[in-house]
This record gives structure tokens, sequence and C-alpha cells, in this order.
């Protein structure tokens, strides 16, 4: 991967730019209403590879029928699966039931404040952990996925040599190094929301893009691309 050069200037004149951004463009959703660590989860398991418009819906009538991770753990499995069959997790429906489950033999119901133990739980990984410790508990935490790659890849004109970039170490290091000590709550939705609606996969917003100025990526032009 090629190194990312930047200096702390630089660094506080991206986060100023993309937080100003998001003060007038930022989505809102229930899950960023909450500091609960189980509704922050499950909100996270349900984003994967799922659009957020999508999620809104379904999410809120789960947390109705399964309002704690206790509820959860005793619900039958075909319920959860009913839960969430219109999000095409039914797949999934058994990792909830054995997360919930884990959860509270092993955590007494309460999630762990540490990623390490996030991870444990069935259908865990280091995004989703991370995730927790960020929005529900305040920690200073990156949550990379692969939006977050796209958009810190153009923007610092790094790259990954790995098939999963969102898996590599260092990318993660490098993204944990752009959180502020105040706000990272705010700033990884102002990431978030910036790679979904500005500096999407295919046909970016370029020409309105605040970050132009100093973007790094290459094949940017006034179309976009």
């Amino acid at each position: 991967m090629r190194s990312l050069r930047r200096t702390s200037a630089e660094s506080q004149r991206f986060r100023r730019a993309l937080l100003a951004w998001h003060r007038r463009h930022g989505r809102t959703f229930s899950w960023r209403r909450t500091r609960d660590p189980y509704k922050v989860l499950i909100a996270e398991l349900f984003l994967q590879k799922t659009q957020a418009k999508q999620v809104e819906p379904v999410y809120r009538r789960f947390l109705k029928e399964f309002p704690v991770i206790e509820v959860l753990a005793r619900a039958p499995l075909r319920k959860i699966r009913r839960s969430v069959w219109s999000l095409g997790l039914v797949g999934r429906a058994r990792n909830l039931k054995e997360m919930a489950r884990i959860a509270v033999s092993r955590f007494g119901g309460k999630l762990p404040a540490a990623e390490g133990g996030l991870m444990e739980l069935k259908g865990v990984g280091r995004y989703a952990a991370n995730a927790v410790l960020c929005f529900a508990l305040g920690q200073r935490r990156a949550v990379v996925d692969a939006n977050v790659v796209r958009m810190l890849g153009r923007y610092f004109g790094i790259r990954s040599e790995k098939n999963r970039p969102h898996t590599d170490d260092r990318l993660w290091e490098i993204a944990q190094v752009l959180i502020p000590k105040k706000g990272a709550r705010e700033y990884n939705w102002a990431v978030f929301d910036f790679a979904a609606l500005v500096c999407t996969a295919r046909k970016p917003e370029c020409p309105e893009c605040v970050l132009r100025r100093w973007c790094r990526w290459p094949e940017k032009t006034e179309g976009g691309s």
C-alpha cells in the first residue's frame, strides 16, 4: 500500500470540510438516535450489504418484536426469520439468535465493551464491533467498510494490495489516525454519508464535491467517472 503522507493541517482540512458538508446534508436514521449497544449492533448487522433505506422500516419492526437481547435469545428461529426475510437475511437469522444466546450466556446479556469480546459473538466482525464501540459507547474508533476504503483511497491516493481492502490493517491504521479526538460518531457518519451520496462507486459527484480541490484521485473529471 502506498504510504499516506499528510500533515496535521491536511487532516484538519479534510475533517473540517467533511463535517461542514455533513451538517447540511447528513442523513438521519433511527439507529443514529440511540446509544444502546444492542440496538446499534442490530443495525450494523442489518446494514451489511443492504441499503439503509431498506433497513429502516425492518429495523424498527424488529426492535418492537425483540426490544432487548434476552428476548431475541429466547425467540423461536422461525420468528426471527420472518422478521428479516424482506432484507434477504433469512440465512443470517440463525446467527442473530446465536449472537444473542452467547451474549446472554457468556456476558450476562450485556454486550462487551472491547473489540475482542464483541468479536466472540456470532456474526460480529471487526467493522460491526468497532461500530458498537464508537456509536454506542463513544469510543474514538475508525469504522472501515468498502465505501470508506473507496473514499479515503481516492482522496489520499492510497491503495491496498489486498483483495479485500477493508481487511487491510494498514488502511485501518490510516483511518484511525484521521478520527478526531472529539466527535468520532459524527465524523464516521460524515464519511459514510459522503461516500454514499457524493463519492459513489459509480458516477461520483466530483463537480459538486467539497473535497475536490485537494483530492488526489486522478480519474476525477468535470463530469465524474
